[in-house]
């Protein structure tokens, strides 16, 4: 990757770092899990904080979650057993099922399903929360709730979030060339064949079996294929989309870009 494209990109995620903030509230014995969770967030540009927002014997959750909430722009609480079995007063549980409520706190289900959830007679039987035990797709669910969807820009540079769309729907030129365009978690549609040029990234990505890998036939033009330069693929999946690039590339393409295995799980966000 270029320094155009690392400076760039270097800037529009520092933004997006500042601009999406959120706390994880979970019990103490959870901490490897949670840990997890957020070295995943982390990946998506969310600044997170969670030492500070373990729960234990003796601590008030509304006190420790208003806390959070006044200095985040969401909150995540994670129930698990560990955090049922702490026999949390009656009114603890009511205040959290208000926070709940008011859509700014997401709740994910660690080693729990909503019926013991309502077994413990803790909160309200239309809890809708996040039930993966998957890390990588709760964090997707997450981001995307957190960060939205939308287009920004950064410079001269259009960056795509959380969004499915058309590789026909992006801006390009005349002649059929994409360029300063970053995509991070995005479904990207065909049916399309994509001329990698100058500047390309792909860095965990997703492809289904209908992806291919077309060589280019030295000395001939290439027809109907759009053009890539100076772009970004970061956590993308790609559907019905193959890819042309130069006989001598190839080999170091597919090891960047291997097929899904056949048992492949696709992640809740790419669904």
């Amino acid at each position: 990757m270029t320094e155009e494209v690392q400076n760039t990109e270097t800037a529009a995620d520092a933004g997006q770092m500042n601009a999406n903030t959120t706390f994880v509230s979970h019990a103490s014995e959870d901490k490897k899990y949670v840990k997890n969770l957020v070295d995943t967030l982390l990946r998506y540009q969310i600044k997170v904080w969670y030492d500070d927002y373990e729960i234990d014997v003796g601590d008030s959750i509304r006190t420790k979650i208003n806390e959070g909430l006044t200095q985040s722009d969401y909150g995540v609480v994670v129930f698990s057993h560990n955090f049922f079995k702490k026999k949390w007063p009656k009114k603890e549980l009511a205040s959290l099922d208000i926070l709940l409520e008011e859509g700014r706190l997401l709740p994910v289900l660690y080693e729990i399903t909503i019926d013991e959830v309502r077994a413990y007679d803790a909160l309200s039987s239309d809890i809708k929360a996040v039930t993966t035990q998957d890390v990588t797709a709760v964090a997707g669910v997450l981001a995307r709730k957190i960060k939205g969807k939308g287009v920004e820009k950064a410079g001269q540079r259009l960056i795509y979030r959380n969004q499915t769309l058309s590789i026909l729907d992006v801006p390009m030129s005349e002649t059929l060339t994409i360029t300063n365009v970053s995509f991070h978690d995005c479904v990207i549609q065909g049916p399309a064949i994509l001329y990698l040029h100058d500047r390309v990234t792909l860095e965990d990505m997703t492809f289904n079996d209908e992806f291919t890998f077309v060589p280019r036939i030295p000395d001939r033009p290439i027809v109907g294929a759009i053009g890539i330069e100076n772009v970004r693929f970061k956590r993308c999946r790609f559907k019905d989309i193959g890819v042309f690039q130069t006989l001598e590339e190839i080999e170091i393409l597919m090891m960047a870009m291997p097929r899904q295995p056949d048992d492949y799980e696709v992640p809740e966000h790419l669904q």
